[in-house]
């Protein structure tokens, strides 16, 4: 698209330039082959013609320069370009013209076409580039103008164009009178616009010097081409016999650059004073846009306290400046960045007036002299007592996490301008700073986001995910996990057609960790219930193997059952897990095998405090294994589910079946902690002996 453009914009351009090309081509033949013919008429149309085509160079030119949006040092100094070129022309005329020819008139009358051409060359180079200098001062004009001024200007250039085309009537003195009417209006008309200087008050002070020298070396230049221009000179007479019109035009565009450069030169020597305020103020401004896009642009805080401390030191002309962060570790303030001065003056600098803020309850901006600070540390920065130090707190949501400081030595004190700058930067740093710690949190967020995500996929496919169906017995399991991911785990082994096996553990801790220890615990039932068929004797083993590969901080609490269906029986083993529930004839009956959890300990106590219990099925008992999530689960008062609300409903769905007795409890957990966040896995399995009737589930 932006191609295209390109493309459309250089032929627009290329084809005014032909036209320009033809339409100069077609004047200076027209010169040459109709020079002899000296009647007003043709020299009005003559003329008139030549009018619009300056004013098509004018636009042409006045586009050029609107569109490359050129500085207006660089058009003064192309003005004088200009003015130097004309004078070199008007020095050539005389060395051309005038000491060949005695009369140029005479010559261009006789018809000799090579002077012919030379001359209308001439005037066609000199409109050129007056056309060249209408069209700066134009741009000049409307440059940084509030205001629409479109119609003073227009005036202007109609009562300058009227001027010069009056001149065609030179020899009517009669008529003069209009002549010098229009001159009259065009020249108040130049002066009005003139000190409509708008663009000079956006400048440098450096600027503004160069300028008034530059409009010196113009007002030189064009009072000189003034002079050469007049018919008393060579150059005036060839300009002035191609066409009065453009004789008088080039006349009146040189007064104007000699006003206007005037004007340009005292207005810049008054607004020299007031140069430097607002140099400061721009540059104010510049440091805060830059601020504003390294807020949203760098990470790295330790880049914008770069940005800012030296952005500081030159709003404010200061000597040094450092930015001071409270270090809750250290509970005292630390300096993250400093220039020219020394961290631990900074430091001692910062922590004493801090301790004064304090003591006097004040934590606003204001500024000091080192030497007036009483503090003990203060010795150790004796040289900077003539430091004069400003001040202005970071404060996010009315905590002040730090200080961003300026210093100045000597008798040179901050004014209010200097403080709202240090003000403004601060509360930059400030958002800074909490963009940073939201930045941090996000990022540990999104990590930990991701770890969960992690365990909850080894969790899921760890899990069995469905319940075996078993001659004589009705199970069912059901498995809730925390947002955290807890350590939960329960699994099932098939022994033989008789025997099943089934282990429910719970791991100490949450996230990846737990996650990959329970990968652990599996491997190691799945293996031992294999070759091992006492609950004893699994536990014992998993505990030798867990207790060399769990940290000393975690353990694992488990329990473990082996259902023998062929004599009606079941076996127990608990390594400090939960107790298991029985259920028979609607009374609970807690079973708890001594044991403590695995991993905790390697010696003999854990074999001689680990116990197993063996218990003869009846019909229709059922056998409850699960973990702490359940019982601990709480509500928005912080109240534990416990365990006789779960005695309740267990002894309420004695008649139901297993999934039937899953359905309840969890409809009871989720009522009772509805308002409360699930800070545990929850683990439940159901366990229904149904004696013969059960052949199949």
């Amino acid at each position: 698209m932006d191609v295209k453009k390109s493309m459309n914009f250089f032929l627009t351009r290329l084809s005014k330039i032909n036209s320009l090309a033809i339409l100069a081509a077609i004047l200076i033949l027209f010169k040459i082959i109709l020079n002899s013919n000296e009647s007003l008429i043709f020299v009005i149309v003559f003329d008139l013609v030549l009018i619009s085509f300056f004013f098509l160079l004018t636009s042409y030119f006045y586009d050029l320069l609107r569109n490359k949006k050129t500085q207006p040092l660089s058009l003064i100094i192309n003005i004088i370009v200009v003015g130097a070129v004309l004078l070199f022309l008007s020095a050539l005329s005389f060395s051309l013209f005038e000491n060949i020819f005695s009369s140029i008139r005479d010559v261009l009358r006789e018809g000799n076409v090579f002077v012919l051409i030379l001359s209308s060359f001439y005037s066609i180079i000199v409109l050129i580039g007056s056309a060249y200098l209408i069209s700066i001062l134009t741009y000049l004009f409307f440059l940084k103008q509030k205001k629409n001024l479109r119609l003073y200007h227009r005036t202007m250039m109609i009562f300058i164009a009227l001027a010069a085309f009056s001149n065609v009537f030179h020899d009517m003195n009669e008529i003069k009178f209009i002549n010098y009417t229009f001159s009259s209006v065009a020249y108040i008309f130049i002066g009005w616009n003139s000190i409509r200087i708008s663009w000079i008050a956006f400048i440098t002070k450096k600027e503004k010097f160069i300028i008034m020298l530059l409009s010196i070396g113009v007002l030189i230049l064009f009072g000189f081409n003034t002079e050469q221009f007049q018919l008393n000179y060579t150059i005036g007479r060839i300009i002035f016999i191609f066409s009065p019109t453009l004789a008088k035009g080039i006349s009146i565009i040189f007064i104007y650059l000699i006003i206007y450069s005037t004007v340009l030169l005292f207005t810049s020597l008054f607004h020299l004073p007031t140069s430097e305020a607002f140099e400061r103020k721009a540059q104010e401004v510049t440091s805060l846009q830059d601020l504003t896009k390294l807020l949203t642009q760098v990470f790295d805080f330790s880049e914008l306290a770069e940005t800012v401390t030296t952005t500081t030191i030159k709003v404010c002309n200061s000597d040094s400046a450092w930015l001071s962060i409270f270090n809750k570790n250290e509970k005292k303030f630390s300096a993250v960045s400093v220039k020219n001065i020394k961290h631990i003056s900074a430091n001692n600098i910062t922590n004493s007036i801090a301790q004064e803020l304090n003591s006097s309850g004040g934590n606003q901006f204001g500024y000091l002299r080192v030497s007036e600070l009483k503090d003990d540390s203060m010795s150790e920065v004796s040289d900077l007592g003539n430091l004069v130090v400003a001040y202005a707190p970071l404060k996010i949501h009315g905590e002040v996490n730090g200080y961003l400081f300026a210093g100045k030595s000597g008798q040179i004190d901050f004014d209010e301008d200097d403080i709202n700058a240090i003000k403004s930067f601060a509360e930059y740093s400030a958002i800074a700073i909490e963009n940073s710690r939201l930045l941090i949190e996000s990022i540990e967020k999104e990590r930990l986001e991701k770890e969960l995500d992690l365990a909850r996929e080894v969790q899921n496919r760890i899990l069995p995910h469905k319940t075996p169906m078993i001659r004589n017995l009705d199970i069912s399991s059901v498995f809730i996990p925390a947002f955290e991911v807890g350590g939960d785990y329960f699994d099932f082994f098939e022994v033989d057609k008789n025997k099943l096996g089934v282990v429910i553990a719970d791991v100490s801790g949450k996230g990846v960790s737990a996650a990959f220890y329970m990968a652990e615990v599996k491997g190691i039932f799945e293996s031992l219930s294999k070759i091992l068929i006492s609950p004893k004797e699994i536990l014992l083993k998993a505990n030798e193997v867990l207790e060399r590969s769990l940290d000393s901080k975690t353990f694992v609490s488990s329990a473990y059952c082996l259902f023998d269906l062929e004599k009606s029986k079941v076996m127990l083993a608990r390594g400090g897990h939960c107790p298991i529930i029985l259920m028979r004839e609607r009374q609970v009956q807690y079973i708890r095998p001594t044991g403590i959890g695995l991993g905790l300990n390697a010696t003999e106590i854990f074999s001689q405090n680990l116990s197993e219990t063996e218990i003869y099925l009846q019909e229709n008992d059922i056998l409850v294994l699960f973990t702490d999530g359940i019982t601990e689960a709480r509500n928005e008062y912080q109240e534990e589910f416990g365990y006789t609300r779960f005695e309740k409903i267990l002894r309420e769905s004695t008649d139901c079946n297993a999934d039937e007795i899953s359905r309840r409890v969890m409809k009871e957990i989720t009522v009772f902690s509805k308002n409360n966040h699930q800070h545990d896995d929850i683990t439940l399995v159901i366990i229904k002996y149904v004696g013969n009737k059960g052949e199949t589930k």
